[in-house]
């Protein structure tokens, strides 16, 4: 049975997903499979026929839900952390500066427009 997502199954969430099957009872029953963004729902009693439990559905939604939103919540944090280093860092610069008396100039950045200078 494959099943298309909204918004597409991504590698990470699908990852995700996959540990969340370990922990549920119902969905270690089936195989999940992310082949080309689409969930892919198998036996995973093999060539047993497959039929899916009442709560099947609303179990995989709700997986599905939580592994994205674990995603989700893993990128902020990283996120998060990049930016207080990155203010860490640039503390750590400032206050070496002030120690030594140097003054720190801020960066630039690159103009849009190109001035030339002629010496003649």
């Amino acid at each position: 049975m494959t099943f298309e997502t909204e918004p597409e199954l991504t590698d990470e969430v699908s990852t995700a997903l996959g540990r969340l099957r370990n922990k549920s009872e119902l969905l270690k029953l089936f195989e999940l499979k992310n082949e080309k963004g689409l969930l892919v729902v198998f036996s995973a009693a093999g060539t047993k026929p497959m039929s899916f439990p009442p709560d099947f559905q609303k179990a995989l939604s709700l997986a599905l839900d939580e592994a994205e939103q674990g995603v989700e919540r893993g990128r902020r944090n990283k996120e998060e952390q990049e930016k207080k280093a990155q203010q860490e860092r640039e503390t750590a610069i400032l206050d070496a500066a002030k120690a030594f008396g140097v003054p720190i100039v801020e960066a630039v950045e690159t103009p849009i427009r190109k001035l030339t200078f002629d010496d003649k």
